[in-house]
């Protein structure tokens, strides 16, 4: 038997979408920083 849609509800799921975008733009920042700084 499946559990009613109200058991899951799907709210957090935005926090993890807006985690996933703001790790990407910090990992791409951090990158970009080592980049510059080997250059340097």
């Amino acid at each position: 038997m499946d559990a009613p849609a109200a058991a899951y509800p799907l709210w957090p799921l935005w926090y993890v979408a807006w985690g996933m975008w703001w790790g990407r733009y910090a990992g791409g920042a951090f990158v970009l920083g080592l980049a510059i700084a080997a250059l340097t």
